[in-house]
């Protein structure tokens, strides 16, 4: 089982709340005793963790429970005797419940759309509406198909958003999936995405598009509930084939440029086909300047230009941010359409017009240097495109940063993108037609070159320092450098463990890493580059300990010199983030790692073992190393009659002092920042020695 959206957000915005609030050492028998807990975990959690720990992994359980578990968690907070603990626990339940019910998170991974820019197409609109209501009682598939840029996703936005707010689809979880031109390894990494985020067990182990379906139906079989309140949209189906990797989706709605006869029996079609004449006229008003007063309403000219367009809503979008302002306009605009170019594929050959006519005439009225600038956005993939990115881009043509999002706001304003001045992380959006216009008149490989060196020159060099908020960037980075050719500048991402950590972070899973470095890898061994080797070793650590790693949690920094103590790539790199991280002339950190066997070969990091530690000797503390020899302190045979607390000289290798308890468990150990002063508890008696 696992938590429904609505929940798992909750937590996600009050995690840290959660960690500071919660007694978890204290509650951690009623969570067993509520089966929120195993025995297992219980004796797990209760020897082996410090506090913070002890709530992150907590936390990771209760998100592999159903909704029951987590209520059941709040109540136990309400009981509590702490008063703050009480009203913390019905603050949370309280949250929870409100964001069930919010449309704004319902609609959440829904794309924006821009209300004062687009017309509600009646028929479509209500055709799509009908189904959704279907399925929304049932289960069932809907299909809308038509040319590019028929407004086929534009209109499934307005309908979901539609019926969201007149409360269909209510406690449901939607995944808006943007598949588009893409190949199966690509398809495949966003499958595991998702199933990432849905919480599907074992999502890391998908290893091929075959794996998926299977996956999804195991997952279903312990979550049914989740079966009948979960919504998938799949947008923009390219290849036909790859419908039969969906089936695992019981509602969903598709748009595809196809309509494919092995469908008709899965899915009810829905046509998405030209604006009519009185929506193609709203659109023109739309978009036009409010200052423009040239009679639209039974224009023969205006009609004309329709008619040829069959009421696309893209070219009519961009015919009236066009402008035109008299009838010479309206005829010469229409003779440029006309002319196809033999030199050119004609990219929608069912329309009598030349699209890319179209796009030309409305970038030519821009001015040569924006023209440059729109230009050099044809190096972005089709995603949403956050505006640092761009502002990063842009650097290459001197542009000042402040000046980014009102030229953003202009290209919108033309039809040539889509600008959404979302607070904390505004992107845009281009349309795949419009890519595919621009980056046919340009060298792909160049505008990666561009990219990666505006965002090296950005970083000063350390790519980890690039806003974490740009989700684009760590998720093509290693894309755009293959592409530009870049063996150096690929070298240094695959180098950059800091980067290599945000990623992981932001992913929430390993997979996407590993793919793209072996996309890496695969790159380099064709350069000849004999690194190449070191690089694949890393890959194999992540893999070999992929479910041992709690990404959220973890310092990557400190897992590579733990474990990867034969790679010398690694170790000499990380040992040198570490001096450079450092103010003081010594660094010191504990792993829980045995080191005895390999001391020897870890010499240039001074790494030292401290004996043979049991099962519960997990309480260390140490001194602060300015102030001379590092001063350790440790339990030794903790839970045992002969347990004792040891006080090292760990530079020395001497042990100071040996204090026996009067218990046979130590609950903690501390030391001051000179060493001079230890404390510990036993039991329940704490004591101080000098």
């Amino acid at each position: 089982m696992v938590l429904s959206k609505f929940i798992n957000i909750a937590i996600e915005e009050n995690y840290e709340t959660i960690i500071d609030v919660v007694p978890f050492p204290n509650i951690l028998m009623r969570l067993r005793s509520n089966h929120i807990l195993t025995s297992d975990q219980y004796d797990n959690l209760r020897r082996n963790h410090n506090r913070e720990d002890l709530g992150f992994d907590c936390i990771q359980i209760l998100k592999a429970k159903n909704d029951n578990d987590f209520f059941q968690f709040c109540k136990i907070l309400k009981d509590s005797q702490i008063e703050n603990v009480q009203n913390f626990g019905q603050f949370l339940k309280d949250e929870a419940i409100a964001k069930r019910y919010s449309h704004d998170n319902l609609s959440k991974d829904i794309p924006l759309i821009s209300e004062s820019d687009y017309v509600i197409r009646e028929e479509l609109n209500k055709s799509i509406c009908d189904q959704l209501k279907r399925i929304d009682q049932d289960s069932g598939h809907i299909l809308v198909h038509g040319m590019p840029g028929s407004g086929k996703t534009v209109a499934v936005r307005q309908a979901l958003r539609q019926l969201m707010k007149e409360n269909y689809f209510n406690q449901y979880d939607c995944y808006w999936i943007k598949i588009g031109n893409i190949s199966e390894e690509e398809l495949l990494k966003k499958l595991i995405d998702l199933a990432t985020e849905m919480g599907v067990e074992n999502a890391k182990s998908i290893s091929s598009l075959n794996d998926v379906n299977s996956s999804f139906e195991r997952f279903y079989k312990v979550n049914a509930d989740k079966i009948e309140r979960t919504l998938f949209i799949f947008d923009d189906i390219w290849d036909q084939e790859f419908f039969k990797y969906l089936t695992f989706a019981k509602k969903s709605i598709v748009t595809s440029r196809f309509n494919s006869i092995r469908n008709k029996n899965t899915h009810r079609s829905i046509p998405a086909k030209g604006l009519t004449y009185s929506e193609a006229i709203q659109v023109i008003q739309k978009r036009r300047n409010p200052d423009n007063n040239y009679e639209l309403e039974n224009n023969e000219l205006v009609k004309i230009a329709i008619g040829r367009c069959k009421g696309l809503p893209l070219a009519i979008s961009i015919i009236g941010a066009l402008n035109w302002r008299n009838d010479e306009e309206w005829q010469n605009y229409m003779k440029t359409i006309m002319h196809m170019d033999l030199n050119t594929e004609d990219i929608i050959s069912d329309y009598d017009f030349n699209l890319y006519k179209a796009f030309k005439s409305s970038v030519n009225q821009l001015s040569d240097d924006n023209q440059t600038l729109f230009g050099l956005l044809a190096v972005f993939k089709t995603a949403k495109i956050p505006v640092q990115s761009i502002i990063s881009l842009w650097s290459s043509q001197n542009i000042n940063k402040g000046l980014v999002t009102p030229k953003l706001k202009m290209l919108h304003q033309g039809s040539l993108l889509e600008f959404f001045d979302e607070k904390n992380t505004p992107y845009c959006v281009l349309h795949d037609l419009m890519t595919e216009y621009l980056q046919q008149s340009r060298n792909y490989k160049d505008l990666c070159k561009t990219l990666i060196n505006s965002y090296d020159k950005q970083c000063q060099g350390k790519w980890f320092l690039h806003p974490s908020t740009d989700n684009y960037y760590y998720l093509y980075l290693i894309y755009h450098a293959i592409q530009a050719d870049d063996v150096n500048a690929l070298q240094k991402i695959l180098k950059d463990f800091k980067w290599m950590q945000i990623k992981l972070r932001k992913d929430k899973t390993i997979y996407n890493l590993c793919a793209d470095m072996e996309n890496a890898i695969h790159y380099l061994k064709s350069k000849g580059i004999k690194d190449w080797q070191q690089y694949q070793q890393i890959v194999e650590l992540f893999r070999r300990y992929e479910s041992k790693l709690i990404i959220q949690n973890m310092d990557i920094v400190q897992v590579f010199l733990t474990l990867a103590y034969h790679v010398d790539l690694i170790n000499d790199h990380l040992l040198k983030l570490a001096k450079e991280n450092q103010t003081d002339k010594k660094y010191w950190k504990i792993t829980a790692i045995n080191c005895d066997k390999y001391a020897g070969e870890l010499e240039p990091s001074k790494s030292k073992a401290i004996g043979k530690a049991g099962y519960a000797d997990h309480h260390i503390a140490i001194s602060n190393p300015c102030y001379g020899n590092l001063r350790l302190i440790a339990t030794v045979n903790n839970v045992d009659k002969n347990c004792k607390i040891v006080i090292i000289d760990f530079e020395e290798s001497n042990n100071l002092l040996e204090i026996t308890p009067n218990q046979t468990s130590v609950e903690n150990v501390a030391i001051s920042p000179d060493g001079n002063i230890i404390t510990f508890k036993s039991g329940n008696v704490s004591k101080i020695v000098f």
